[in-house]
């Protein structure tokens, strides 16, 4: 069974008055848009600040801004205003980094706006370590 079929299988499952083909209208979809976000994207660079929530890719509890101190191949360290470092890796995981910072800093619904505090708090390097 092809991904395709077996999340078709779910969708169809789980949402009784969901019809097949409507599940393979939202998977199309959901391709197309993931497609989308990434194609000719620039790559993340140290210094580049991550915007909010970036899509669950810092974990379901990270919800501020941060800038990249480090890059791998398929990973990124990012620290926020006075916050712990976080740390993503994964294919997916950078291309909802790169979505949430060609997005820019979102204010809260409700909420007047601020400037993004990671933006901000770009000083001086607390060190001269090069790689």
């Amino acid at each position: 069974m092809t991904a395709r079929e077996d999340l078709r299988r779910e969708m169809t499952h789980n949402h009784l008055y969901m019809t097949e083909e409507r599940a393979d209208e939202l998977i199309d979809a959901a391709l197309a848009e993931a497609a989308a976000a990434t194609p000719g994207a620039r790559p993340l660079a140290v210094g580049d600040v991550i915007h909010g929530f970036a899509y669950g890719a810092f974990g379901r509890d990270h919800y501020h801004c941060v800038r990249i101190e480090a890059i791998g191949p398929d990973w990124i360290v990012a620290r926020g205003a006075n916050s712990e470092p976080s740390f993503a890796d994964g294919e997916r995981a950078l291309q909802l980094c790169q979505r949430a910072r060609e997005e820019g800093h979102q204010t809260p619904y409700g909420e007047p706006p601020e400037p993004c505090p990671a933006e901000a708090s770009a000083g001086a390097p607390l060190t001269d370590w090069q790689a």
